[in-house]
């Protein structure tokens, strides 16, 4: 478990790890908080602090992390992709129309994609990416899957991570935490342990992929 030390703030529904290199042995958690600044976490020394203030306003969510090239991508509160590539401005990448109706509360970067569960639903997205210029990629048009042996009205999250095997990992509100397999033709949900028993984390793998963390969106923990 991650201990949080700010009371006053929690994460948005996703967070995302690296291990900076400078950094002796420590991984780092980022995530989008409700004041809008993205935050760091340093999982040693159980310590935060910010990192950029995003200067947008509403509730921002869905917040990935593109490791190759060390960027960070996240779904503003008029629905719109944001792309913080470490400079000091946002790059809008795709308008809410390419996102959908809804903003969606989950998120993970995978082999050149951005993914999300549309929320209640069975329907994964997935964004492909260009990278013609590398610190301004363009959206491609938006793929859906219907994920088999999921109740669409539970599958709210929570949050998702994906290992670079393609292995999908979901945490629903509900208690449901399962895993896809991205690489089949048919995308399968498979229960890891018994829905409704099990907490509601935001997830974030480590910077190696061996350890897969969960905090608690209202406490922190």
């Amino acid at each position: 478990m991650i201990l949080l030390p700010r009371a006053g703030w929690a994460l948005a529904a996703t967070v995302a790890v690296v291990c900076l290199p400078q950094a002796a042995r420590a991984s780092f958690i980022y995530g989008v908080a409700d004041d809008n600044i993205i935050y760091e976490v340093n999982t040693s020394t159980q310590s935060s602090q910010p990192v950029f203030a995003t200067g947008l306003t509403g509730l921002s969510n869905a917040f990935a992390y593109d490791t190759a090239r060390q960027q960070f991508w996240f779904v503003d509160a008029n629905r719109n992709l944001q792309l913080w590539n470490g400079g000091s401005a946002l790059i809008t990448v795709a308008p809410a129309r390419t996102i959908g109706t809804t903003q969606p509360a989950n998120a993970a970067y995978f082999n050149n994609s951005f993914w999300y569960f549309t929320d209640a639903t069975a329907t994964l997205n997935r964004i492909p990416l260009s990278y013609t210029d590398p610190l301004m990629p363009t959206a491609g048009v938006k793929e859906t899957f219907t994920v088999s042996g999921i109740t669409a009205n539970t599958n709210t999250f929570g949050d998702i991570a994906i290992n670079p095997d393609g292995i999908f990992f979901g945490a629903t509100v509900t208690g449901r935490f399962f895993t896809v397999d991205l690489n089949a033709a048919t995308k399968t949900q498979i229960t890891l342990l018994n829905p409704g028993t099990n907490p509601s984390p935001q997830l974030s793998f480590s910077a190696d992929f061996t350890k897969l963390y969960g905090q608690n969106f209202a406490g922190g923990q």
